[in-house]
């Protein structure tokens, strides 16, 4: 299900790349019709980029989006 908002969210909103890696990886998702979106499917996507899986590796990406997912 598609939510709208009075607000567009897009890449350069984040100005780190760490959350650019974040959004751009659940954007993309969702955009290639994901119904439920985990760590394991992000885990997954992001295996075939090198580059930013080792900074979501570096940045602990995994204990980041739990400790996001409970705050929100």
């Amino acid at each position: 299900m598609d939510y709208t908002d009075k607000y567009t969210i897009v890449d350069d909103d984040f100005t780190d790349d760490f959350h650019k890696i974040i959004f751009g990886s659940i954007y993309k998702l969702h955009e290639l019709g994901a119904e439920r979106i985990t760590l394991n499917s992000i885990a997954d996507y992001l295996s075939s980029r090198p580059k930013s899986e080792a900074i979501f590796i570096k940045q602990k990406g995994e204990e980041w989006l739990v400790k996001a997912s409970e705050n929100a």
